[in-house]
């Protein structure tokens, strides 16, 4: 994917500092709020397979937005969406979308066409809720699903509730069970330095394909953590953006997106006018 539209802002890219296993280089960020097209509140980030193009979604808007990485939004040939309050979406193998509403805890499968919704999946009705009914049903509102991704090589799902507490759930390719319950913690790794274990969220995740693991996004952690399904623990790394030729903390951070050949991810954040689509290059990805 080309990202020169990106690379051209950047003043001096460099490696996030510290200790951290995994490790980005900057390589730009462009600003992406746009009010005339709707765009005020992105949530959520999915590559778009077919084009050199990322879809995202504005929890106060019905409508699909294409990003180019030249900085321009469009709403042509994406879907209008009958309802709002979507915190996150991914692209579907064969074709379409699937996305998560927070407040009612549902997937839904959108036709990429027309914006129809296909079919409407709440957790709730799942085999195997029970073991999390709790978590999501005693806890605080408005801590429910973030974000969604899928595993092309299975069709499995995987979807993100943000805090209280955070947790990763897998789905079944058919979307009638959740099969793995994964629970964020403090001591696998989901730590961020100078906030609160109960204050550290989730807000967004993508499938690495090569590595078999997942990219999860911290909104107020301003961390990107890699998570390994397989043995149940995360790294991560600082997220920064330039400002008047300085590195600082990435804030608001709402969605990421991985290229096709897995060397670049995409940030999308939520910070009203200052929102903004960042790049990194991958140049260490755990130890």
């Amino acid at each position: 994917m080309d990202v020169a539209g990106l690379a051209d802002l950047t003043l001096t890219p460099a490696p996030t500092a510290g200790e951290d296993a995994v490790k980005l280089r900057l390589l730009g960020s462009l600003k992406v709020y746009d009010k005339d097209k709707g765009l005020k509140e992105p949530s959520g980030l999915a590559l778009n397979p077919q084009t050199n193009t990322l879809w995202t979604v504005s929890d106060d808007t019905k409508r699909v937005f294409t990003l180019h990485l030249d900085g321009t939004v469009t709403r042509s040939q994406t879907p209008r969406l009958r309802e709002t309050d979507f915190e996150g979406l991914t692209a579907l193998p064969g074709g379409g979308l699937a996305a998560v509403r927070e407040k009612s805890n549902e997937i839904l499968i959108i036709a990429a066409d027309d914006g129809r919704i296909r079919g409407c999946h709440p957790l709730s009705g799942m085999d195997g809720y029970d073991a999390v009914r709790a978590d999501f049903e005693d806890g605080p509102s408005g801590k429910g699903l973030e974000g969604i991704t899928v595993d092309p090589a299975t069709g499995a799902f995987y979807v993100v509730k943000e805090r209280a507490p955070r947790l990763v759930l897998g789905i079944a390719p058919d979307l009638t069970s959740i099969t793995a319950v994964h629970r964020l913690t403090r001591e696998i790794g989901f730590r961020a330095r100078g906030v609160s274990d109960r204050k550290l969220d989730v807000s967004g995740l993508a499938y690495d394909s090569g590595r078999r693991r997942l990219w999860i996004v911290s909104d107020t952690g301003r961390r990107l953590f890699l998570y390994d399904l397989a043995t149940r623990r995360a790294t991560s790394a600082k997220l920064t953006v330039q400002e008047d030729g300085a590195l600082k903390p990435l804030k608001n951070a709402e969605g990421v997106a991985l290229n096709a050949d897995g060397t670049i991810l995409f940030v999308i954040t939520d910070d009203a006018k200052k929102s903004v689509l960042a790049a990194y290059e991958i140049l260490r990805a755990g130890d």
